[in-house]
This record gives structure tokens, C-alpha cells and sequence, in this order.
């Protein structure tokens, strides 16, 4: 019998949140680089901007399309072990906030169990 495989998204799936730029905005508070969380507000805003826009043909290309590579660009030259360490804390912040969907975790929980094939992947980064 042939195995199913079973895939989960991240942001808004296993946890409520839009983990890439809150993530970025975690990991930029704990280390206090106040410049880049203010380019970080600066992307965010721009893309609720270009989102509120998109649909009007003269705006179209008012808007750099590639905002989220922008923000996630904000960890260049960031040290491995520093994004790691603040990876672990934001899932405890996740956690502690009851930000994950417990239904979807419990869900992979069985199917973990049952030995089927999971991916779990993230439409944020291309």
C-alpha cells in the first residue's frame, strides 16, 4: 500500500501568525537593532500600501513587488547561532501565547505516530 503524504503551512495553518515578518520583528527586538526594525515597519507598511493598491491599474507599479525578500533580507549578516537561539525563544513565545493551532499540531502528532510522511513547508520564501 502506498503511503499518503500529508503537507502543512506554517503561518495561519500550525500557527496564527505570519511567522515570517513576526519572527523577523521577534529577532530584531531581542537583539535592539533599532534601525532595522524601523526598515522593518517601513516594508510592512509599504506592502499594506501596495496590497491596498494593487487592484488600481495607474498604482500598479508605485510599489517594490519584492518587499518580503526586502524584510527577509533584514537577517543578512546575521550569526547562524544568534538566529537559532531566537528561533527556539520565538516558539516558546508561540507557545506561551497559545499561538499555534492545537487541532493541526495534534493532527501531525498522529500522523507522526502512524509513520506517514509529513512536510511541512512555508509559502513565505520563495
Amino acid at each position: 500500500m502506498k503511503k499518503k503524504c500529508y503537507y502543512f503551512d506554517v503561518c495561519k495553518t500550525i500557527t496564527l501568525t505570519n511567522n515570517t515578518t513576526d519572527f523577523i520583528f521577534f529577532y530584531l527586538l531581542k537583539k535592539y537593532k533599532i534601525i532595522k526594525i524601523l526598515k522593518l515597519l517601513y516594508y510592512l507598511i509599504i506592502d499594506k500600501l501596495y496590497n491596498l493598491l494593487k487592484n488600481n491599474k495607474y498604482n500598479k507599479n508605485i510599489f517594490n513587488k519584492n518587499i518580503r525578500k526586502n524584510i527577509i533580507k533584514l537577517l543578512e549578516n546575521e550569526k547562524v547561532n544568534d538566529v537559532k537561539e531566537i528561533s527556539k525563544e520565538y516558539v516558546y513565545y508561540l507557545s506561551k501565547k497559545r499561538l499555534f493551532v492545537n487541532e493541526i499540531i495534534e493532527k501531525i502528532m498522529e500522523l507522526k505516530k502512524k509513520k506517514e510522511e509529513i512536510v511541512i513547508l512555508s509559502a513565505a520564501i520563495d
